[in-house]
C-alpha cells in the first residue's frame, strides 16, 4: 500500500517539503534488488534515467518499467549496449521511499528496486570574518540534509568542506572540513589562507553522501604581503 504522510523540518531558516510518500517493493510482494539500475537516491522532481541489463542480444524484445507513483513505460532492447532503458526518464514528485520495477521479457520476471526520493542538502546564513592579520578567517554556515538521504539513512553524518580561491583562478583549495552527526545545525571553523596579494573568494560545500550543495561565503582583498600555508586543523566547537 502506498502512503502519503506529512512532516515538518524547519531549523534556522531551512526547510524541506512537508509532504512525503511511502511505498516499498514489499508492498507489491517483491523482494528488493538492484534492478532496474540507476541511483538509489533520486532527487525529487528531477528526471532520472533507469535501465535493465542483459547478457547478449535480445533485439526486438520489449521490457516494461513502472513506479510507485504511476509511471509506465517500455523500451525495445538496445543491441549496442545490451540494455533496456526507460525511454522517458523517471520523475518522482514527492520525497520518501518509492519503488521502480522492470519486467524482463526474456526471463519473464519482474525486478523491483527500492529508492529513496530526497532533496539536495540545504545551506544558508554564510559568515566570513577575516582576522586582523589578514591571513586567517572565521567561516560558518547553517546546514540541513534530507532524512531520506544516504548519509541520514546510514547514520554517516554530514560533512561540510570549506574552500578558498585566489584571483578567480577556478582552483578551489580545501581549507578543512567539519563533520557533524546531526542532520541539521551549524558548521564553523577558523581557516588560514596565503596572504599573497589579490582577491580571495571563500565557499563551502555540504555533502549528504550523494549530492553536494555549495554556498558562497564572501570575498576578501589582500593588498600585499607574504605567504601563509592553509591550516589543516583548528575547528571551532
Amino acid at each position: 500500500m502506498n502512503k502519503i504522510f506529512s512532516t515538518a523540518i524547519v531549523v534556522a531558516g531551512l526547510s524541506f517539503s512537508t509532504a512525503a510518500f511511502s511505498a516499498s517493493c514489499a508492498d507489491i510482494n517483491y523482494v528488493s534488488s538492484n534492478n532496474p539500475k540507476g541511483t538509489d537516491y533520486p532527487l525529487k522532481g528531477v528526471a532520472t534515467p533507469y535501465n535493465h541489463d542483459a547478457d547478449w542480444n535480445y533485439s526486438g524484445e520489449i521490457a516494461g518499467f513502472a513506479t510507485s507513483t504511476g509511471y509506465l513505460d517500455s523500451d525495445e532492447y538496445n543491441y549496442q549496449d545490451f540494455k533496456w532503458r526507460a525511454k522517458t526518464s523517471v520523475t518522482f514528485p514527492q520525497r520518501g521511499p518509492n519503488w521502480i520495477t522492470v519486467f524482463d521479457p526474456v526471463t519473464e520476471l519482474t525486478h523491483c528496486n527500492n529508492v529513496f526520493v530526497q532533496e539536495k542538502p540545504k545551506a544558508t546564513n554564510p559568515t566570513l570574518n577575516v582576522t586582523s592579520n589578514g591571513s586567517s578567517a572565521y567561516v560558518s554556515l547553517n546546514y540541513e540534509i534530507d532524512s531520506y538521504s544516504k548519509a541520514a539513512r546510514n547514520n554517516d553524518g554530514v560533512t561540510t568542506t570549506f574552500y578558498w580561491e585566489h584571483n578567480g583562478s577556478g582552483i578551489l583549495n580545501a581549507a578543512g572540513s567539519v563533520h557533524r552527526t546531526s542532520l541539521s545545525g551549524s558548521a564553523s571553523r577558523y581557516i588560514n589562507f596565503p596572504s599573497t596579494a589579490g582577491t580571495y573568494s571563500f565557499s563551502a560545500s555540504v555533502s549528504d553522501g550523494t549530492y553536494k550543495t555549495t554556498l558562497f561565503l564572501g570575498t576578501y582583498v589582500v593588498q600585499g604581503g607574504g605567504t601563509t600555508p592553509p591550516c589543516p586543523t583548528c575547528e571551532v566547537p
